[in-house]
């Protein structure tokens, strides 16, 4: 495996609600197919008990990129895969950022347009 990387819980800031759960999960099987050999994923049951032992909810998808990092930093990972679902909830944009952990630098971002995939 290459470098370790922890994918956040998607963020909702859309009109109304999103299953963010799902939608987080669908991206971890999409970089655990497509980028397996590149990056060793911090399994969900890890990032929840971090978040249980600092009282946080298993759904909290850590407001600030900076507190992401930081989670991210305890569990020893090298990135951090930033997501957020915004706009209209019919039919959300989706926001991507790749943390570089060490330095807080985002090396990469992208933002795409799903259709009723999360809603």
């Amino acid at each position: 495996y290459g470098s370790v990387i922890m994918i956040n819980n998607m963020k909702n800031v859309t009109n109304g609600s999103v299953q963010t759960g799902l939608a987080t999960a669908t991206l971890t099987s999409l970089i655990a197919q497509n980028c397996g050999k590149k990056f060793q994923i911090v399994c969900a049951e890890k990032l929840n008990a971090v978040r249980k032992m600092l009282g946080l909810s298993s759904d909290d998808s850590f407001d600030s990129r900076s507190k992401a990092a930081g989670i991210a930093r305890y569990l020893n990972a090298h990135y951090v895969l930033y997501s957020a679902a915004s706009g209209n909830v019919k039919e959300p944009t989706l926001d991507l950022q790749l943390i570089e952990v060490p330095t807080g630098e985002i090396i990469w971002s992208g933002r795409n347009v799903t259709h009723n995939s999360y809603s």
